[in-house]
């Protein structure tokens, strides 16, 4: 990930899943309480957490939409290397673009500066996403319905924080991606342009019943086929998550890997993921199949 002001704003991203009912599973064991509910309840959201984190690389080089942020941008960046001319100021925009493949997106950009001085600068970026479709290098084809939410304050020359919020379903046609699913995510970023550059964001994924956080100025971190990071639990004590070596089926589910949830009272569950529709939660001797 670039870590300029600018590419944190233009990659605007997606990601993945459809979050199975927690009742909506089976056992490999004649004893069906072998696992406790709220084990199995931990596992499901973990995986379906994971499955959009590790969705969102796979998916993200389909929000790189420059011309709709140029408006702001401008804004920003002048204030930033010290160009206030009212010729780079556009506190309002709007656009309509029209996908390479159908449907169109709907932006609109509000922009509010200092009132004695350049700073802060505060940069309000909404894209609505009707059946937007795009094409990748390859030729795959990506569609969206939904929401971009960007929020933007540049606080002095020197740092800036840059929040973005992402509500929408996709599908996907590149192959060993997911096919389908859907993305409720947040993501915030801080950095200081000193000496020596630094960037901390802070990843979280919304499922049906818990939040997945995955802090990247920490050793956490995500990718396609490794997602490692924190789910945060009812009583706000969090679960480790370390999955690796995953693979995407056409339905958004993952196909292959494996992973380790660590309780917050040091026990380990182990996941593995069998096919596109179950995956196998493993706890304390017992073992479990359990639908996506």
């Amino acid at each position: 990930m670039d870590k300029s002001l600018v590419t944190v704003i233009a990659l605007s991203t997606i990601l993945v899943g459809c979050g199975g009912d927690d009742d909506d599973h089976s056992s490999d064991n004649t004893d069906t309480n072998a696992i406790p509910a709220n084990v199995v309840s931990i596992a499901k959201s973990a995986v379906e957490t994971v499955r959009m984190a590790s969705a969102f690389p796979a998916t993200s080089e389909f929000f790189v939409q420059p011309e709709t942020q140029s408006a702001s941008m401008n804004t920003v960046n002048s204030a930033m290397f010290g160009d206030t001319s009212e010729e780079t100021a556009t506190p309002d925009s709007a656009a309509s673009i029209s996908g390479e493949c159908g449907g169109n997106a709907e932006t609109m950009m509000h922009t509010t500066t200092g009132e004695e001085g350049p700073y802060p600068i505060n940069v309000e970026w909404s894209l609505q996403h009707n059946n937007f479709c795009q094409y990748n290098r390859e030729g795959a084809q990506f569609t969206i319905e939904g929401n971009v939410n960007v929020l933007v304050d540049v606080i002095s020359e020197t740092q800036n924080s840059v929040e973005e919020r992402y509500q929408f379903s996709f599908t996907h046609s590149r192959i060993g991606a997911p096919g389908q699913g859907s993305l409720d995510m947040k993501s915030s970023c801080e950095s200081s342009m000193s000496d020596t550059e630094q960037l901390a964001c802070e990843y979280s994924f919304y499922g049906q019943n818990h939040t997945a956080h995955f802090n990247l100025s920490k050793d956490d971190s995500f990718s396609e086929t490794h997602s490692k990071g924190n789910l945060l639990l009812d009583n706000n004590q969090l679960a480790g998550l370390d999955f690796a070596e995953l693979a995407h089926c056409e339905n958004g589910n993952i196909a292959n890997g494996s992973g380790v949830i660590t309780l917050p009272e040091g026990d380990t569950m182990a996941i593995d993921f069998d096919d596109c529709m179950s995956f196998t939660l493993n706890y304390k001797g017992s073992s479990e199949t359990l639908l996506f």
